[in-house]
């Protein structure tokens, strides 16, 4: 097998492992997190709950599907005892915060309108590990020299073969 076309497989093969451990730290990311999607209406609140260890540090994210300037809700974190660990008034399309979180327990997202009716996506979990982050930036530069390293290995071998073809090629 020539040269190019061994680089040209490998950088294939640093693709696919790229992909994988992508997959992979975002499964560890998202795993812990809890999901909602609902309409929230006047007087008609979306909640989400997630089991938050201590120390984990705690996240939250909103976002305002179809957003328009005069939409806006408000999001609030309630801890034990239904107290208020954190509370914001989200005008944006998309908005997350972190939290502090002081003991094991389960958290509260309430999700409140006071104007029209507004679709949300919401989440609500611990914040992601060092290892979890760092598998994700590994994997993006992985796919990053995996996809140069592809175009760069394609492009010499269309060269090599354009040479071998028009008979310029220098003969060892």
């Amino acid at each position: 097998m020539q040269r190019p076309t061994i680089l040209l497989l490998s950088m294939a093969a640093l693709l696919a492992a790229g992909l994988g451990i992508g997959t992979f730290s975002s499964s560890m990311i998202f795993d812990d997190l809890s999901v909602g999607t609902g309409m929230v209406e006047v007087g008609v609140p979306l909640e989400i709950t997630a089991e938050i260890e201590r120390g984990a540090g705690g996240v939250y994210a909103v976002e305002i599907m179809d957003h328009t300037e005069d939409m806006s809700v408000k999001a609030t974190v309630l801890g034990p005892l239904r107290a208020v660990t954190t509370s914001a008034t989200i005008d944006e399309g998309v908005y997350e915060e972190r939290f502090p979180v002081d003991e094991t327990h389960e958290y509260t997202l309430v999700i409140e309108t006071d104007l029209n009716p507004v679709s949300v996506t919401a989440v609500i979990g611990p914040e992601p590990d060092e290892v979890a982050t760092s598998l994700g930036l590994f994997a993006s530069y992985m796919l990053l020299v995996g996809v140069v390293g592809m175009i760069a290995s394609a492009v010499y071998l269309i060269i090599q073969r354009r040479r071998i073809n028009s008979g310029n090629y220098p003969s060892l």
